[in-house]
């Protein structure tokens, strides 16, 4: 069984894929492999997975191009998603058109679920911004906060996120102070941080991805600033954050999530087999065991279907 994924190997967003999805489907297709395959009833046996990874160098249009050529070209029986909510958003219609089922990954668009009931072959995984900013808006109602400032990169994610949770917030009572946006790739991120604390702000909202969590954390404890609270969509889930800072240092940070080993038997034993592919815990505490359980439910649904016929 072939299965081809055009996914960000370099450029801004490789270190996310490397955190977050990566080590994920590399991980179900050795499990998969060590076990003889998948079994498929119209060949009475088990296919092991041949995996094809092409890099998209962080470049949208470079990633519909390999994945059309994943389809068309090299013909894989089937695909894996890319990695982010933009890539997701304009990859969807492309498997959709080619009759390629595409079960998400990391990404979830507010966009995309409204056109979903015109793409039959793609299924969401992730949780995102429609149901985790009222939640957000209920802690920061809970933890007394008056005031915020948020700030969004300019990607598809910051973006939807920014379009979502100011309303919420506004609704909740929330006094927003600022709202500003970042080019990716920022390499400087401090005047936003002294902005929002001049204006005032108790707590500052960040829509972005890990490098620039780890830049925003790292630059609010070089300029000793501490809000009340402190968010940021993708990153804090992350054991490397927590060490890269120290857990006391950042004790309290809130992010996109959340599970752990407690959360349910099946979760357990995804803990207990990533430490034994990569000898470390879980690199993410948002998606993984999402990303790891959609394939579970894949491979059976294959094996339901008795083929490869991506209709049935």
């Amino acid at each position: 069984i072939v299965i081809g994924q055009a996914i960000s190997l370099s450029g801004p967003m490789a270190m996310g894929v490397a955190t977050t999805s990566g080590p994920v489907y590399e991980m179900w297709v050795q499990e998969v492999n060590a076990q003889g395959g998948i079994y498929v009833k119209e060949y009475d046996k088990k296919l092991p997975i041949e995996y094809v990874k092409y890099d998209d160098k962080s470049d949208l249009g470079t990633m519909t191009r390999l994945l059309e050529k994943l389809i068309l070209e090299d013909k894989v029986d089937f695909v894996l998603p890319p990695w982010s909510t933009g890539f997701l958003y304009a990859a969807a219609p492309i498997a959709n058109k080619h009759q390629y089922i595409l079960i998400g990954g990391p990404g979830g668009a507010v966009k995309l679920e409204e056109i979903m009931p015109q793409l039959p072959y793609f299924f969401q995984v992730l949780n995102f911004s429609r149901s985790q900013m009222p939640v957000l808006a209920q802690i920061l109602n809970e933890l007394g906060i008056k005031s915020i400032a948020v700030v969004h990169h300019e990607d598809l994610h910051g973006v939807e996120y920014k379009e979502v949770g100011v309303p919420e917030l506004q609704k909740a009572g929330l006094d927003i102070k600022m709202v500003k946006s970042f080019p990716l790739g920022s390499k400087d991120l401090s005047p936003l941080l002294k902005e929002a604390k001049s204006m005032g702000a108790e707590a500052f909202i960040a829509f972005c991805y890990p490098d620039e969590t780890m830049l925003l954390t790292q630059q609010a404890i070089e300029l000793g600033i501490n809000f009340k609270a402190f968010f940021c969509t993708v990153g804090p889930y992350a054991p490397t954050y927590r060490d890269a800072f120290g857990a006391e240092a950042v004790e309290g940070v809130m992010g996109g999530g959340a599970w752990n080993e407690k959360s349910s038997p099946g979760a357990a034993q995804f803990v207990e087999l990533y430490k034994k592919h990569f000898n470390r815990e879980p690199d993410d505490y948002w998606g993984q065991l999402y990303y790891y359980s959609s394939l579970q439910h894949f491979q059976q649904a294959i094996e339901e279907a008795g083929t490869l016929d991506q209709s049935k």
